[in-house]
């Protein structure tokens, strides 16, 4: 005689309990994906904004360098150009 067993299943709110929580898993594990996207994105913007820094940090060193050449010692008014000379 061969025994047959029953099927079990979870119980109505269960089964919505589970269902929920499965969506809320699958929610937070977009959310943390979007996130590490923007903070890739992040970390480039920044990487590329000391690059730039460090390039211009450059760029104002030699032209600096080139008027100090040119001028002497000076100070200047960025607003008219005025040179004035350090004593």
């Amino acid at each position: 005689m061969e025994t047959v067993t029953e099927k079990k299943f979870l119980e109505k709110e269960e089964l919505e309990k589970l269902r929920l929580i499965q969506e809320k898993s699958k929610t937070v594990i977009l959310e943390l994906g979007e996130i590490e996207v923007i903070k890739f994105q992040l970390e480039n913007r920044y990487q590329n904004a000391k690059d730039f820094l460090e390039d211009l940090t450059i760029e104002e060193n030699e032209f600096t360098n080139s008027l100090t050449e040119k001028y002497g010692p000076i100070n200047i008014n960025s607003e008219n150009g005025e040179i004035n000379s350090v004593d």
